[in-house]
Formats: C-alpha cells, structure tokens, sequence
C-alpha cells in the first residue's frame, strides 16, 4: 500500500512537473524585477515543490489537489533559477473514459463565461482505471479577469465540455478563497 502511494506520487509530480514546463512560449516576465526578498516573502505560505531538472520552483496553494485524480481548479506561480516568474491556471478534473476536453464554462454572479481550451495543451493520463485530464496554461489578462470576477462570487460553477459529455461541478468555498489569495500574491509578485 505504501508502494502503491510512492509511485502514485511519483507519477503526480512528474506530470505536474511536465506539463508545466512542457512550452518555452509560457515564460511570462512579471511586469516588475521583484526582488528575491519580496518575492520570497509572498509566497512564504504556500506549498513549495522544486523540480531540479529545469532548475524551477513551483508554489501552489496549501490544500490544492496534490493528485491527478481529483478535480481541481487553481492558479501557480514558479521561479526559475535566473529569476523568471511563470503563473499558470490548471484545471484538471476525472473521468470515467477517455473525453476529449474542448471548452470550459464557468458561471459566476449571473455572468457566463467560456473558456476555449487550445488542444495541444489538453494532457491526459490513465492510473489504474482512472482516466484524467487537466489544461494548464499561464492565464491571459482576460482570463484573469474572469478569475477576479469567480474571486468575488458566493457561487460558481464550472463545466467542463468535451465531445461525449460534459462534466459540471461548484467551485468550493475553499478553491475560491484559494484563488482569491493567490490573485492577491500574483499581484504582489508583479503578475497581475
């Protein structure tokens, strides 16, 4: 049973690792050289995890799904050893077969929002029987904005659209106060 959890793990983070420095294109400057003080200081809270092959560091949310096989919705920052910033928007979520994810729909304080997911950056996976997908990509300033407006929001719910079914979910008192605090540190890193 331990094995099992070690190679699980071991799986999670290589993917996790992987798609996230899967395109050079992603590389988003923050808008300001934050110093490595204040930078630190930022994100003293959050749950660190260093991949030493790219020489990044990744810091995500206390609490975010730390598994491919659970539905998630967040934002990440990273830093490169040469002081380049990356924030990224993963949305992943569990299937019972393989779909093909086409668009995300996101309903928020009366406002409707689509999302149109580029498929070159749709990744999918298999453990056991579980099928996964997830999309992870470094939010536009349009995205942004939608993520502020679901920051705000008592309720909001997610679909997911894919070209069998679709999957509907609500965002979490917790994810959105997740995302709210994450939206306040990328402001303080200079992101947004």
């Amino acid at each position: 049973m331990i094995l099992c959890r070690l190679i699980f793990l071991s799986i999670f983070i290589q993917g996790f690792l992987i798609s996230a420095c899967r395109n050079a294109d992603d590389k988003v400057p923050a808008k300001n050289n934050i110093q490595s003080d204040a930078f630190a200081t930022a994100v003293i809270n959050l749950v660190h995890i260093r991949d030493e092959t790219s020489g990044i560091s990744w810091y995500r949310y206390p609490g975010y799904p730390a598994n491919v096989n659970k539905n998630g919705f967040y934002l990440y920052f990273g830093r490169s050893d040469s002081g380049v910033l990356y924030s990224r928007l993963r949305i992943q979520y569990v299937l019972g077969d393989d779909a093909d994810m086409q668009r995300l729909v996101i309903s928020a304080s009366g406002h409707e929002f689509t999302i149109q997911f580029d498929r070159r950056k749709v990744q999918s996976g298999v453990l056991g029987s579980i099928h996964y997908q997830w999309y992870d990509v470094n939010p536009d300033m349009e995205i942004v904005k939608i993520l502020s407006v679901i920051a705000e929001s008592s309720s909001v719910y997610i679909r997911i659209e894919g070209n069998r079914y679709n999957l509907k979910r609500q965002i979490t008192d917790k994810e959105i106060e997740a995302l709210k605090n994450m939206l306040i540190i990328g402001a303080q890193i200079g992101f947004f």
